[in-house]
């Protein structure tokens, strides 16, 4: 079959490429036709891999995405939620009489609104851990922390912020305060 084959037009090279390939083993010749086989398969899996990888990471961005919105949302409803609560503990009438009270020198005043706060207030809202009822001079004059009557927060920063306005903070363990 080699023999009637025309090399006229051909380079050299590949005339002297189908006289070696005539000559080979069988082994080799399965081995080159394998190969020859095998590379365009090879050369397509790495073009499909590439674009499957970049159409997956595309995907797996936008899903997070949509995530992360979601989240945002929650977290902008919750902030909300705790803007309203501070405001209406704010505009609690007891709780202001009360704390007139404890600043006018009424020391049993501050044991009434910290029981207050614990029984009405907190039970209220089950993710509030600790309730302050700050002074203007940032001593706490009531809480539901029995430590934290009489701390001064005076250099805390939401109470720094608070005093310009209604503002949110976190404090070094992450804890969001509405003061």
């Amino acid at each position: 079959l080699a023999k009637s084959i025309s090399f006229g037009g051909q380079r050299p090279h590949l005339r002297g490429l189908l006289i070696r390939m005539r000559n080979a083993s069988i082994s080799y010749k399965v081995g080159f036709a394998t190969a020859i086989v095998l590379v365009p398969i090879y050369i397509a899996f790495f073009f499909s891999y590439k674009q499957n990888k970049a159409h997956i990471e595309s995907e797996a961005v936008k899903t997070l995405s949509a995530v992360a919105e979601g989240y945002e949302g929650q977290v902008y409803q919750f902030l909300e939620m705790a803007k309203r609560r501070s405001e209406d503990f704010s505009s609690d009438g007891y709780i202001r009489d009360k704390l007139k009270e404890i600043t006018e020198g009424r020391s049993a005043a501050s044991l009434e609104l910290s029981e207050h706060l614990i029984k009405n207030k907190k039970t209220l809202y089950r993710h509030i851990k600790t309730i302050h009822v700050i002074d203007t001079d940032g001593k706490v004059a009531a809480s539901t922390d029995e430590a934290g009557v009489g701390k001064d927060l005076s250099k805390a920063q939401f109470f720094v912020k608070g005093a310009a306005g209604l503002a949110i903070t976190e404090d070094i363990n992450g804890e969001a305060r509405v003061p």
